[in-house]
């Protein structure tokens, strides 16, 4: 990302890098700003509840731990095996709890000046998608509030493509997570989504691939923040309509044309009123414009592009940038 924006821009690039794998987004959140999230209250009722229940037996439990701790050292100088490090009693010392890592890792960092924000995170709010939707937009406000306010870019990565390809269409909470990122950024101003679904791998959660994340990410800061006239965003739905037994989408972010890498367009599954999704037959109409159809639809209400823990979509626009998974039956 720093060697994209400082090639291009040839503006000096400073990062810091606040991070800490496999936490969920709550984690990194402020207390205030959870408590503004429905869904979070009980989670933070029996958060509170473990503090107390830490405190009550606070001079016992770190005993304890301190023998744990003495112990494994130990073990460590005398090169025996050691297992895990010994958890920490106190509940607030995790890096999973609500807004432990705000404190930790992001509050003392107030002060420095931030021109904006990337984010890569995700993975442990699969399960939550529907909450993510407000629960990263608190996350935005918690890091905007943090480094002077106003609308500072926060750029997101896409959650990468993993786990085994699905033969056929279903469900998804991988792809439910993708597109609460995408609805957190059609809610918030300058917001944007790196999407990467061309950058993962079956087989490992954290794919080898940084440099397309770094670039695509570099793209939205160019063409934001630093003006470059630029694409920057892969072609994205703006339209579906649905009749005479198929459905047509029409694309943004496609000026300079769409079109697919193989040697079929794939991707597409295709329902009617049963919500029983089938690979569907598609085609670009133009340079905005897919066509999606399958003969046991005959009425079509729903389509779905990408619709995956990994994805096989190649709908890509002529600047070489990949389209962003969907679905039009969205749930309000």
């Amino acid at each position: 990302f720093g060697a994209r924006v400082f090639d291009d821009a040839q503006v000096p690039i400073g990062l810091i890098n606040t991070s800490w794998g496999g936490t969920p987004a709550e984690a990194w959140t402020t207390r205030e700003r959870l408590e503004t999230v429905p869904t979070m209250a009980d989670r933070l009722k029996q958060y509170d509840a473990q503090i107390a229940w830490f405190e009550r037996r606070k001079d016992d439990l770190m005993r304890t731990y301190n023998e744990a701790v003495a112990a494994f050292q130990a073990a460590q100088r005398e090169n025996r095996p050691t297992g895990p490090w010994p958890n920490h009693p106190d509940p607030r010392q995790s890096p999973w709890g609500p807004a432990t890592l705000y404190n930790g890792m992001v509050a003392p960092l107030r002060g420095y000046g931030a021109k904006g924000f990337i984010w890569y995170q995700g993975e442990s709010n699969a399960g939550r998608a529907y909450e993510y939707r407000t629960l990263m937009a608190q996350t935005v406000l918690t890091f905007r509030e943090a480094f002077g306010g106003g609308d500072l870019p926060f750029y997101q990565v896409q959650l990468a493509p993993f786990m085994d390809i699905q033969k056929d269409p279903g469900e998804s909470q991988w792809a439910e997570l993708r597109e609460a990122q995408n609805i957190v950024a059609q809610r918030l101003k300058n917001v944007g989504v790196a999407v990467i679904v061309d950058a993962g791998d079956e087989k490992d959660i954290h794919p080898r691939d940084k440099v397309t994340v770094g670039n695509r990410l570099g793209l939205l800061a160019l063409r934001d923040v630093y003006g470059k006239k630029i694409a920057a965003q892969g072609p994205a739905l703006q339209s579906a309509r649905f009749g005479n037994g198929q459905a047509t989408l029409r694309f943004a972010n496609c000026e300079s044309g769409l079109l697919f890498r193989g040697d079929r367009l794939q991707g597409f599954s295709i329902a009617g009123d049963d919500k029983k999704f089938v690979w569907g037959n598609a085609e670009i109409v133009d340079g905005f414009t897919v066509r999606v159809s399958h003969p046991s639809v005959p009425n079509p209400k729903a389509v779905r592009y990408g619709w995956a823990n990994y994805p096989t979509g190649n709908l890509w626009n002529g600047d070489g940038l990949p389209a962003s998974p969907f679905r039009t039956d969205v749930p309000k």
